[in-house]
């Protein structure tokens, strides 16, 4: 069966809140998903739980980007999915090795049309950047508020700024924001994100193995 969707840095908040990323892995996209597709991701997963309620956020980002030196900005911010599940009771810890790869899932959502392709995401980005080096997850607060304050400088509006800690191997990053302008504000949005790797972050999942 070809490969639908791949999901994400699956990882527990709390024992009983799971939040993972879903992109796209072939012409299908997601649209507003149903109970029963979330219930399959999670078993595929291998969450031990059922879903109580769940959220999805969709946004373009540099970190699943399969092309992050293509010309085209479409390319370099890859369309993604922040799924967030509430479970019904607490669940067993995620082995490490989940984080490695991505986790293929071949699920189509039911609730998509090929003619809403790419509109989700019109206005939704989050810059996400992460370190490994113990030096560099201490300073990681002090970058994504500068980097918020940088996007914001643009004429883009920041809507969060949040961190997960993946056991002791890395910390991760996200600032999320919006803008209803960014093929003229990519070339500003770009800057920010070569500046975070320039300050040795990781702005790219490769990059970590």
């Amino acid at each position: 069966m070809t490969m639908i969707f791949e999901i994400w840095s699956p990882h527990l908040v709390g024992d009983n809140r799971l939040v993972c990323d879903i992109t796209a892995a072939n012409m299908p996209l997601i649209n507003r998903l149903t109970d029963d597709w979330v219930s399959k991701c999670l078993s595929k997963i291998g969450i031990d739980a059922s879903v109580a309620e769940w959220s999805l956020e969709p946004s373009r980002t540099n970190y699943y980007s399969l092309f992050l030196d293509s010309a085209d900005w479409r390319d370099r911010w890859r369309a993604s999915w922040t799924l967030t599940v509430r479970l019904d009771k607490s669940a067993t810890p995620l082995s490490s090795s989940f984080r490695s790869l991505p986790i293929p899932f071949d699920d189509h959502d039911p609730t998509w049309d090929f003619n809403d392709y790419d509109n989700i995401h019109r206005d939704r980005y989050m810059l996400l950047f992460a370190a490994r080096d113990a030096d560099l997850r201490l300073h990681i607060e002090d970058s994504a508020y500068r980097a918020a304050h940088q996007i914001g400088a643009v004429g883009a509006k920041v809507t969060s700024v949040s961190f997960c800690e993946y056991d002791d191997m890395w910390r991760e990053a996200r600032v999320r924001f919006q803008s209803t302008d960014a093929a003229c504000l990519m070339s500003s949005f770009d800057v920010v994100l070569n500046d975070i790797r320039q300050q040795r972050f990781t702005v790219n999942w490769a990059a970590l193995w």
